[in-house]
């Protein structure tokens, strides 16, 4: 259970290996989608024209920024299993593998080192051009996220596993076994 949203509309849902839906996505993000179906492991798209799928354990398909694009092959190259991945409007970018994290914001960077040592593995993370958002195996962390975001996280009665979210408000909380929030 995954899901991308954009500033204005863009999104999609993927239902493990049930199927997706989208709305307003390019063709060749939907065609991969359907494609490789219950494979993926992490989704991440922008209104400004960015987006990425891994799947899996370690390939991955989309438009990147250049230096992001580095860095996805080399954890391509070197095997390792890519967990996560996010893409703000700006263009910066987190990745988290079975063995590193990394942002190209070092601001990103610092809030995702605190959230493991204070919440142990990073299992998810989503930036924007404003904050973070990352799900630890114990925890949540997260900084300058809309206060719609940080009120549901704090009252939700299980732990997620995926957190996707815009600076405005809008949000999509998942879990594997199919449990959600959202605010559209």
């Amino acid at each position: 259970r995954l899901g991308a949203i954009t500033e204005n509309g863009k999104g999609i849902v993927i239902y493990g290996n049930n199927g997706a839906t989208w709305s307003s996505v390019p063709n060749n993000l939907s065609e991969k989608v359907k494609e490789i179906k219950g494979k993926i492991s992490s989704i991440t798209m922008t209104y400004s024209g960015y987006y990425c799928i891994t799947y899996d354990r370690n390939a991955w398909f989309g438009i990147v920024p250049e230096n992001m694009k580095a860095k996805l092959n080399q954890f391509n190259n070197n095997r390792e299993e890519i967990r996560s991945i996010s893409i703000s409007e700006n263009g910066s970018f987190a990745i988290v593998t079975d063995e590193h994290f990394i942002a190209s914001n070092t601001s990103d960077h610092s809030n995702m080192k605190k959230a493991y040592e204070l919440y142990g593995s990073i299992k998810d993370v989503c930036v924007t051009n404003k904050g973070i958002c990352v799900v630890c195996q114990n925890g949540i962390y997260y900084s300058n996220i809309p206060s719609n975001l940080e009120e549901k996280l704090k009252n939700l009665d299980y732990h997620p596993d995926h957190v996707t979210y815009t600076d405005s408000g809008t949000f999509l909380i998942t879990t594997e076994s199919g449990r959600y929030s959202y605010h559209m």
